[in-house]
């Protein structure tokens, strides 16, 4: 075993760390979530922040792992340091004679015997550790793997880089949402859902808002973090589907609606989806084949085989499934066989470089082909262009949402019959 060399400006990356408060648990909660994330989108069974002080190496926010601290001589966190601005990864720790004789790998037990880290930076710039996975049996990573590990790396940066700001706003920002969520201060609003051939408005997609106090409208990418790192997720999940069947039941002519659903869900031992979904349309009213839930790849992985339980529940209830943000990245192919969608939903950040990237069209392309060919439909979302609604159309897409089509609506609207 090799102890990993000490950094030339060791006194000032061991300052730099002990202003982070991360020794004392600032963030830890935030941090959790993405220790967990990295865990269930790269597949490997342990995370955590490794930590590197001047005698150990502390695991912070640790999935699947026993260990809280160990030795900074026997550190991995200790090597990948060094170089901060590159991953470091350890295919087989066995066969590196950094780690060969390392007691974590050497274990009878559960051995890491598979790394890969990324180093955690400050804001002033120092290493203070790296967020890394592990797995007990060799393995290798692929480079849009790393890519993903980083980009959980540079949020875990973020929430450092705030630490001194953040703490109070996050605090106030949290009781008011908790508070909004008891008094029902949100609002719905609705995306249309059209028929591509005619654009006909044949549905709609249940969006939620925040209208704070102040009077500032919050839209879901600046609150919906701040819910699921909080623990407030599945509420807020709750609200928005309460709200919506409640809505189109009254209407009674709105089609069908969607509702997009997080995968906390499927980390709860009680309270399942499907009995969620099944108690609400029974207390509003609305009949089950009127309702799509949405769900979208990362919610899956978070537990596929508690997600495919769910959806096979929610299917014999009735309820239409449909698989959100497909076609940024292809991993989600797995899904349309196994799991089973009505539906898959092209993502924004596709349909938006059609007419611009022959990559996005081709992958619109084969979505299409292969859904069509497998009884499912596709619906494009952010559709702002006539090229975009041209292509959509020539590759026979059958639903769009955008922009070009309709605004997001405060009220649930009648659809239109096909004449």
């Amino acid at each position: 075993m090799r102890a990993p060399l000490i950094p030339d400006n060791e006194s000032l990356r061991l300052a730099s760390l002990y202003r982070t408060g991360l020794l004392e648990g600032f963030a830890e909660h935030r941090i959790k979530a993405l220790t967990e994330l990295a865990s269930r989108m790269l597949g490997r069974p342990a995370a955590a922040l490794s930590l590197l002080s001047s005698e150990r190496q502390l695991l912070r926010a640790g999935v699947n792992l026993k260990l809280t601290s160990t030795t900074r001589d026997e550190s991995f966190c200790g090597h990948a340091i060094l170089q901060p601005d590159r991953p470091m990864v350890v295919e087989d720790a066995l066969l590196d004679p950094r780690f060969a004789d390392n007691p974590m790998v050497t274990a009878r037990r559960l051995p890491i015997r598979f790394y890969a880290g990324v180093p955690v930076r400050t804001d002033e710039g120092y290493p203070v550790g790296a967020l890394c996975v592990f797995d007990h049996v060799p393995g290798t990573i692929s480079d849009a793997d790393l890519q993903v590990l980083r980009k959980i790396a540079e949020e875990i940066e973020l929430i450092i880089s705030q630490k001194d700001s953040d703490t109070a706003e996050y605090s106030s920002l949290l009781t008011e949402l908790q508070q909004a969520l008891v008094m029902d201060d949100l609002l719905l609003q609705w995306q249309a859902v059209s028929d591509l051939k005619d654009r006909r408005v044949v549905g709609h997609e249940a969006l939620v808002r925040w209208a704070r106090a102040d009077g500032t409208m919050m839209k879901p990418d600046q609150f919906i973090p701040l819910a699921t790192t909080s623990g407030l997720m599945t509420r807020l999940d709750r609200f928005v589907l309460h709200a919506a069947c409640a809505e189109a039941a009254a209407l009674g002519d709105g089609g069908g609606i969607s509702v997009n659903v997080s995968g906390n869900w499927l980390g709860l031992e009680r309270a399942a989806l499907a009995e969620i979904v099944a108690q609400t349309l029974d207390r509003t009213g609305l009949p089950p084949d009127c309702l799509t839930i949405e769900m979208a790849e990362g919610a899956i992985a978070r537990d596929p085989a508690r997600a495919l339980q769910e959806m096979q529940e929610l299917k014999a209830a009735g309820v239409r499934l449909a698989l959100d943000n497909f076609g940024t990245g292809m991993s989600a192919m797995r899904y349309v066989e196994t799991y089973p969608f009505d539906m898959l939903k092209l993502d924004k950040a596709v349909v938006g470089e059609i007419g611009r990237s022959p990559r996005a069209e081709s992958i619109v392309y084969s979505v299409i082909s292969i859904a069509h060919e497998l009884g499912k439909s596709v619906c494009a979302v952010g559709v702002e262009t006539e090229q975009q609604l041209a292509f959509l159309r020539d590759e026979n897409c059958d639903l769009i949402q955008g922009r070009l089509v309709d605004e997001p609506t405060s009220r649930l609207r009648p659809v239109e019959r096909a004449v």
